[in-house]
């Protein structure tokens, strides 16, 4: 059992059939809350509903009376998004368990679990922190005192592999790259290892996911490929037993997730330098050491990002620094020319500021739970490109011209999302309004039926109005009984004998009309077949959109790097830093130096800046440590 789940469920006495299909799903998800889908609301029973009323302080009410009670609790199904994010930030799962068929006559609907959201697997935006990655973590002990280990992130897809040469090596990993779940095989998740972090939660899986045959296979049948050689994991069996086990785990949680996975990377130790969790703490790169804020950290200083994709990759420069001299003065090249030419970097920052999260934008793609409103902001976002592009590409540093050749706007697609979704699409993908007037003829010819048939409604209210007499007489409409003719109960008694009346008010009385019902049928049929048809329309574009996502993540890669050199630019004029030199040799002299993070917090007062000079000659540094310290 992991650390936060619910307790076993006490079957009842006697079980009624939506019951009786309630506990085979909880069987089948014992760790889990279940939100279990009934109507418009998503209900809780037992211990699940318990736990749920408790931290999300809601009503725990009894479906039954008397000893054979079951405790339940419920939250509207509009409103669910936040209610999960509660119980998630608070390390518990929660499997989403939905009506996948219409309600019909007395036989029971079927429902399925389509998804779990657990703290490592988050694929609602609104649930992340979008500067910041969500990896879910895994590591297996390789019996040499080496560990391999693997973190993917499912709301961009990312997913990378590695080993640590012994536990402290894991422990400083761990540390830099943060994850939010962390899977353990089951025979050693029955003591929390010293190596975790304190509050981040630990979910055991069966020891069968990382036997290396069925972890190998996974991987190569996942990635429709051979052998490993492409992945770099040919020397790396502990890292292939990590990947394995997290394909596993994410295809038993959200099988759809499995769709957004990207091709592994290696998590390299040499290409950046190491940089402890002591070292990270005392530095105070994200939070600060008292408080635990983001004001006031090295990262709250340098961020001025636009875009949310070039704020995750400016955390992770931030967390792996490099250590080629070469590389970094690229960098450094490109913000030099950035800070030199304000007009260039100007426009570049206020072009980037109408983009949308490219990134997690196609992971969504991906993973199929994208909509109308996702690919409207794509479009969007790739259209600002080329002007972006054009600029970057007028410059002389190699970096800037690299990114810009990588800013590619993908016109076909801008093209087809163009003509397809409409200009405010809601939410929601089954009620139509997605797909844009001359996309499509038959929804076109399907809309015109539904404007036609309103139109005749409404002007049914002014004619009932004068062959009546009665002047308060409307039409109105309700999805239980449709269209109706309302008529206050005062003037009742003045209604044509052709009128069916089918509900009684405290006030009023409602009543039907052949014609009226005839047209309703004609509305309403209209209604539902343009639905479903701009339904399968959109799945076919998203499907379309779909074969663009390498190019995607490549723009979106460029993207976030050119958001990155115009936001330190920004800086570096704002705060007036000045670039370094850099060398391979010892020697490190800096000049009237100010603390970036202190200057900060000066609240206005002038801060006195320092000369430092240290070499290997007369400038040695001498750490003096004793009792009074």
């Amino acid at each position: 059992m992991s650390e936060n789940e619910p307790a076993k469920v006490e079957t009842p006495a006697r079980v009624t059939p939506m019951m009786r299909q309630y506990l085979e799903l909880k069987e089948e998800h014992p760790d889990c809350i279940l939100f279990f889908r009934l109507g418009d609301f998503y209900e809780m029973f037992f211990e699940d509903a318990v736990v749920a009323s408790e931290l999300l302080e809601i009503t725990l009410t009894s479906r039954d009376k008397g000893e054979d009670g079951v405790p339940m609790c419920g939250v509207p199904h509009h409103s669910a998004r936040g209610y999960i994010a509660r119980l998630v930030n608070e390390g518990y799962k929660v499997a989403i368990c939905e009506q996948v068929e219409p309600p019909g006559g007395k036989k029971l609907v079927k429902r399925e679990v389509i998804q779990v959201v657990t703290p490592g697997l988050v694929t609602d935006l609104e649930m992340v922190d979008a500067k910041a990655p969500r990896y879910l973590f895994t590591t297996v002990e390789e019996g040499n005192g080496r560990f391999g280990f693997a973190y993917f992130d499912v709301t961009t897809g990312e997913f990378r592999v590695g080993e640590a040469p012994n536990v402290n090596a894991l422990s400083e990993e761990i540390s830099r790259i943060e994850p939010h779940e962390i899977l353990l095989l089951e025979s050693v998740a029955t003591v929390r290892p010293a190596w975790a972090p304190p509050h981040t939660p630990i979910t055991p899986v069966p020891d069968k996911w990382a036997e290396p045959a069925k972890a190998k296979a996974r991987i190569l049948e996942h990635y429709g490929v051979g052998d490993l050689g492409g992945f770099g994991l040919d020397d790396s069996p502990g890292g292939v037993r990590a990947a394995g086990i997290l394909l596993a785990y994410v295809g038993s949680r959200h099988k759809a997730a499995l769709g957004g996975v990207r091709p592994i990377s290696r998590h390299l130790f040499g290409d950046a330098m190491f940089l402890g969790e002591t070292t990270k703490k005392n530095l105070e790169l994200f939070v600060t050491l008292s408080g635990q804020q983001k004001r006031g950290t090295l990262l709250s200083v340098i961020d001025r990002t636009r875009t949310a994709m070039g704020g995750r990759k400016l955390r992770r420069w931030v967390t792996f620094p490099l250590m080629d001299v070469g590389e970094i003065n690229r960098r450094l090249d490109a913000v030099s020319e950035l800070v030199n030419r304000g007009s260039l970097r100007k426009s570049v920052v206020e072009r980037l500021r109408g983009v949308g999260d490219i990134e997690r934008l196609a992971a969504r793609i991906a993973i199929g739970n994208a909509n109308a409103r996702d690919l409207l902001l794509l479009k969007d976002s790739l259209m600002l490109l080329p002007e972006v592009s054009a600029i970057s590409g007028e410059t002389d540093a190699p970096l800037l011209k690299e990114v810009a050749s990588g800013l590619d706007h993908l016109p076909a697609l801008c093209t087809l999302l163009e003509r397809a979704i409409a200009a405010s699409p809601p939410p929601s993908l089954t009620e139509g309004g997605i797909i844009k007037d001359g996309y499509s003829e038959k929804v076109d010819e399907l809309r015109e039926i539904q404007h036609g048939g309103k139109s005749w409604i409404s002007s049914l209210q002014a004619k009932e109005r004068e062959r009546t007499g009665i002047s308060t007489l409307k039409i109105g409409f309700n999805k239980v009984f449709g269209y109706y003719i309302e008529v206050s109960r005062a003037k009742a008694a003045a209604v044509p004998e052709e009128y069916d009346r089918r509900q009684t008010l405290a006030n009023a009385e409602r009543y039907i009309t052949p014609e009226l019902k005839e047209m309703e049928a004609k509305v309403l049929g209209a209604e539902e077949r343009a639905a479903k048809l701009e339904y399968e329309l959109f799945l076919e574009v998203r499907e379309a959109a779909a074969g663009y996502l390498d190019a995607l993540r490549e723009t979106a890669d460029a993207v976030s790097t050119l958001d990155i050199l115009a936001a330190l630019a920004a800086v570096a004029v704002a705060k007036r830093f000045v670039r370094p030199t850099l060398h391979d040799g010892y020697e490190l002299s800096i000049i009237g130096g100010r603390h970036p993070m202190v200057e900060e917090l000066a609240d206005g007062e002038r801060f006195v800046p320092n000369d430092v000079k240290f070499d290997e000659e007369a400038n040695r540094l001498l750490v003096i440590t004793g009792p009074n310290m």
